[in-house]
C-alpha cells in the first residue's frame, strides 16, 4: 500500500513543485491549469459523494463557481463576498423550476456545502500563489510541506503505535478507525519541525519562531479536521475513496488536509507581512 502511494505521490509532488516555481506568466498559467484541474476534479468527486448526477445542474454551477474563484484570485475583478453571494443565490435559483420537496432543500444544502468546503476553501491556495506580497509560490510550498509532513508523521507514528500491546488510542473511530491520538501527536511534532526549518532557511517568508510553531501545530490539527470532514462525507456516501487515483484515492483525498490551512496561512502571512511593514516604517 505504502509503495503504491509513493510510486504515484513522488512524481506528482515533483510536478507540483516544478509548476510552483516556473517563472513569469508561463508559471502563473501552468499553475492556473493545475489548480483548475484539481478543483474541477475535487468538485466532481464532491458531487458524486453528495449523490448528484454527473454534469447535472448542481455540478455545472459548482464548476462555474470554481472558474470564477480562480479568475478572481488572479485578477481580483470582484470582491470575494460578491461571488459567494451570487453562488448562494444561484444554488436556490436552480430549484425554482423543480417540484418542491424535502430533497430540494437537501440539494441546496449539499451544493452550498461543496461550494464552501471545496471551491471556496481551495481557492485560497490560488490566492496565496498569485500574491506578490506573500512571495506566493514559496508561501504555497510552505503550506503544502508543513501540512503533508504532518500527514506523513501521523501515518508512521499511528502505524507504529497500533502494533503496540493493546494498540493505540483511537481519535474518531466511527469516522476514521485508523486515526489515533498518538498519530496526531506525531503529526504535530513533524509539522512543527518542518515549519521551524522554513523559519530558519526561508527568511523571505518573514516567519518568527513562535508563529512557525503555532502554524506547524495548526497544520497538523486543522489538517486532521479537514481529513476527518472528508472521511465523514465518504462514510455517508458508503465510499472508500473519493476518486480513482492509484494509491491516493482521489483529488479530495489528496487535498482534504489543505482545505482549512489554506485560509489560515493566507490571513496569517498577510498579517505577518503588514506587521513587518509597520515595524520598518517605525524604524525609518
Amino acid at each position: 500500500m505504502l509503495s503504491q502511494r509513493l510510486k504515484v505521490a513522488i512524481p506528482l509532488i515533483l510536478v507540483v513543485f516544478l509548476v510552483f516555481f516556473l517563472p513569469g506568466t508561463w508559471g502563473r498559467a501552468a499553475f492556473s491549469i493545475l489548480a483548475a484541474a484539481i478543483l474541477f476534479t475535487a468538485n466532481h468527486e464532491g458531487c458524486a459523494l453528495a449523490g448528484f448526477k454527473p454534469l447535472h445542474r448542481e455540478e455545472i454551477l459548482l464548476q462555474l463557481y470554481a472558474v470564477a474563484l480562480i479568475a478572481n484570485a488572479w485578477t481580483s475583478f470582484l470582491p470575494d463576498p460578491v461571488l459567494l453571494l451570487a453562488f448562494l443565490l444561484l444554488a436556490f435559483v436552480l430549484q425554482f423550476n423543480q417540484k418542491v420537496t424535502a430533497a430540494s432543500l437537501a440539494a441546496v444544502a449539499k451544493t452550498l456545502l461543496i461550494g464552501v468546503t471545496v471551491c471556496w476553501s481551495l481557492s485560497f491556495l490560488a490566492r496565496i500563489f498569485y500574491s506578490e506580497v506573500l512571495n506566493g509560490p514559496l508561501c504555497l510550498a510552505y503550506l503544502v510541506v508543513i501540512t503533508k509532513v504532518a500527514d506523513i508523521g501521523a501515518y508512521f507514528v499511528g502505524t507504529l503505535t497500533a502494533k503496540l500491546p493493546g494498540g493505540n488510542h483511537k481519535l474518531a473511530i466511527h469516522v476514521s478507525p485508523k486515526k489515533s491520538w498518538e498519530g496526531l501527536f506525531g503529526g504535530i511534532a513533524s509539522s512543527i519541525i518542518a515549519s521551524v526549518l522554513f523559519c530558519i532557511f526561508a527568511t523571505s517568508l518573514k516567519l518568527t519562531f513562535p508563529v512557525a510553531i503555532l502554524l506547524g501545530f495548526l497544520a497538523a490539527t486543522l489538517g486532521l479536521v479537514g481529513d476527518l470532514c472528508e472521511s465523514l462525507l465518504k462514510r455517508a456516501a458508503s465510499a472508500k475513496d473519493s476518486g480513482v487515483i492509484p494509491g491516493l484515492g482521489g483529488a479530495l483525498d489528496v487535498v482534504d488536509s489543505l482545505l482549512p490551512m489554506g485560509i489560515i496561512i493566507y490571513y496569517a502571512m498577510n498579517w505577518l507581512s503588514r506587521s513587518a511593514c509597520c515595524i520598518l516604517d517605525i524604524l525609518e
